[in-house]
């Protein structure tokens, strides 16, 4: 089974680690982008996530793996990691190689649509680049003085 990962997962990420033992030993990471546009946020909680709106956002630009599918623990670690189904649904996405050829793919969208208004905030990206501990702290702490009103 084919995953489309945009986010903590990809190689040299945080969380890739999680997937390593999932991917199929022949599988190859692929630099892959989606073939429709999609909403891509970044959360309070510094992670991205995708709304599941095709023709609103950018193409997002992501990896393409193979997990092993002859055992479904894989697929419920997975799963599970992401928050199904509570946070988030899996569904199909396509994407297009870099050779140009269009791939189906699994991948994990938000599983509620955000407001408006939980939108104003924050920008829509097109690729998420991991940042530095440094930089999240930073980000961590600014974000709870707003919320105290220390800012």
């Amino acid at each position: 089974m084919l995953f489309f990962i945009y986010g903590t997962l990809k190689q040299g990420y945080c969380n890739h680690e999680v997937i390593e033992d999932l991917i199929t030993y022949n599988s190859t990471i692929k630099k892959v982008t989606t073939l429709e546009q999609y909403p891509m946020y970044q959360s309070d909680a510094y992670f991205p996530y995708l709304e599941q709106q095709p023709g609103k956002g950018f193409k997002i630009y992501g990896e393409l793996f193979e997990i092993h599918t002859n055992d479904t623990n894989y697929l419920e670690i997975l799963d599970n990691f992401e928050g199904v189904p509570d946070l988030y649904i899996r569904d199909t996405i396509i994407v297009i190689d870099e050779a140009g050829n269009k791939i189906e793919a699994q991948s994990y969208f938000k599983k509620d649509t955000s407001t408006s208004k939980e939108l104003e905030e924050l920008d829509l990206l097109n690729e998420w680049i991991e940042e530095t501990k440094e930089e999240k702290l930073k980000k961590f702490e600014d974000y709870y003085a707003k919320i105290l009103g220390k800012k």
